[in-house]
């Protein structure tokens, strides 16, 4: 009887953490908002520090409720275009692929995230999401649940909507001061390929 019950929380275990979709603004970060037709799709290009010195919002503004299916700020309705040094990645218990970023002339850093395909509804963006991932996993390895520096960064360019994430008690590994990040990337570009 023990030996059941512990292979049946095994396997609970298993199933529940592979489909532990993000909570967290899950929509705005998934482009299944209410504002997701206003985000301008032209990309902007700008470099990690321009955008880890933008003022963001308050953390109050970030956990409202009316950010929970909405946008916050007009970076937040604006595609980036930024290139950088891509330090290292880790699978989020979410799984998210977490980006870390690092300006190329500066020691400025931010985040980038790549939703788990599983937990995108548009289709479209799922297919490009899995082949990112696929692209990272080829190029350096399956990324554990801590972050992976890699012993010579890659340069990349991202394409991406820009997101606010809240602060969270404990700083994340390469967040910008404003915790502005690139949430979902839409495109992908290693240099080299």
């Amino acid at each position: 009887m023990k030996k059941a019950c512990l292979i049946a929380l095994i396997v609970s275990t298993l199933v529940s953490s592979s489909l532990a979709c993000g909570k967290e603004r899950w929509a705005v970060k998934v482009l299944t908002d209410k504002d997701k037709h206003e985000i301008e799709r032209t990309a902007k290009v700008m470099t990690v520090a321009d955008l880890a010195g933008i003022d963001g919002p308050s953390n109050a503004d970030r956990r409202g409720d009316n950010a929970t299916d909405h946008r916050i700020a007009d970076q937040e309705k604006t595609t980036y275009k930024v290139t950088a040094l891509l330090l290292g990645y880790r699978k989020e218990t979410d799984g998210d692929f977490h980006l870390v970023l690092k300006d190329l002339s500066s020691d400025a850093t931010m985040i980038a995230e790549i939703p788990d395909p599983q937990c995108i509804k548009d289709s479209a963006l799922s297919a490009k999401a899995d082949q990112f991932r696929q692209a990272l996993v080829s190029k350096f390895g399956a990324p554990g649940k801590k972050t992976k520096r890699f012993t010579h960064p890659a340069k990349i360019t991202l394409r991406g909507i820009g997101f606010f994430d809240i602060v969270h008690p404990t700083e994340q590994d390469g967040a910008a001061p404003n915790n502005l990040e690139l949430h979902p990337v839409l495109g992908i570009a290693l240099s080299g390929e």
